[in-house]
């Protein structure tokens, strides 16, 4: 059966990379969390799509920032006196930005996997060690998002029994590097496909050539969709997991 997987949680009905979203995610039965992760300027690493707090954070009378502040500029403690949920809905006045590892926890607790998008892969090198020593007791319910062979090979360095997706340019020729770095069942391999939410991607869309290539090597991914019409082609494409902002539901709870 296809898996589900909830982009930044259920994001269209909560606030994005909230605990709100992870919970509703865990409630409604998706196998898969997706989240963003960013670092404070005190080395805590914390859900945020944006490396600039502003979009979803807000004061806490619901006003809008009026200074562009980057979440590496300010500490955790800092960034604790913004509210994460009003930019959503007044009803969820009062939401934190959540440390990532009190969201690991609670997906473990349920028994999904979280997957951490690949921003971290920008980070310098002391935070991305950090960061992997952070996740190293998650490894078997975490996994990572690359866009490069190089960043799954330097994180298996320090995790090696760690799932991995890919969802950088594809070829046969990166397909045939992967295999080398990673097992088939450990590995699942992204394509966009073509609605009005990709229209800003740069690789190619999901096509049944690509699929049936992808699927000698992984898992297939497809993102990010929001109609059954869609689902159903990413089925009939062999589709092993698909990406929804949340107005797909899983089959099963």
């Amino acid at each position: 059966m296809i898996s589900f997987q909830a982009h930044r949680g259920v994001q269209c009905e909560k606030p994005e990379n909230t605990m709100e979203a992870v919970i509703a995610a865990i409630e409604q039965g998706y196998d898969v969390i997706e989240v963003d992760v960013d670092v404070t300027k005190d080395m805590q690493f914390v859900l945020l799509h944006d490396h600039f707090i502003n979009r979803t954070g807000r004061h806490q009378d619901g006003s809008e920032i009026e200074e562009q502040i980057a979440i590496s500029d300010i500490t955790y403690e800092e960034a604790l006196q913004y509210d994460y949920g009003m930019f959503f809905s007044e009803e969820f006045k009062g939401t934190k930005i959540p440390l990532l590892e009190d969201v690991l926890k609670v997906v473990k607790a349920h028994g999904l996997e979280l997957k951490i998008d690949n921003k971290y892969q920008r980070y310098n090198k002391e935070q991305r060690l950090t960061f992997y020593q952070l996740l190293k007791p998650y490894e078997d319910m975490a996994c990572l998002t690359c866009f490069d062979v190089a960043g799954i090979e330097e994180a298996l360095e320090y995790l090696p029994n760690m799932s991995f997706h890919y969802d950088g340019l594809v070829t046969e020729e990166i397909l045939e590097e992967l295999s080398k770095k990673i097992s088939k069942d450990r590995l699942t391999i992204w394509f966009p496909y073509q609605n009005a939410s990709t229209t800003w991607v740069q690789v190619p869309f999901v096509d049944k050539a690509s699929a049936q290539l992808t699927k000698q090597y992984g898992k297939l991914g497809v993102w990010i969709l929001s109609e059954e019409a869609e689902l159903k082609d990413a089925e009939e494409l062999g589709a092993d997991i698909i990406e929804t902002v949340g107005t797909l539901k899983p089959k099963r709870k």
